[in-house]
């Protein structure tokens, strides 16, 4: 099961709390600075049985690409 989860990323001008998804095998990436963005993207993945192997090009397609 698919959960957002929040990371510590060091800037310039300190620390950025970002938000990602994780499971329980391991944490795929941070994307946004929006909780409810994650955990959207967290149901998204859920409800459609998303296997973890796709979860890095999901991400890729809705929040990098043109």
């Amino acid at each position: 099961m698919y959960k957002a989860e929040e990371q510590s990323v060091p800037t310039e001008d300190g620390v950025k709390i970002l938000y990602g998804i994780s499971d329980e095998n391991r944490f795929y990436c941070e994307f946004t600075d929006s909780r409810e963005t994650a955990e959207n993207v967290a149901k998204l993945l859920n409800d459609n049985e998303v296997e973890g192997c796709h979860v890095p090009e999901i991400i890729e397609d809705l929040f990098y690409s043109g």
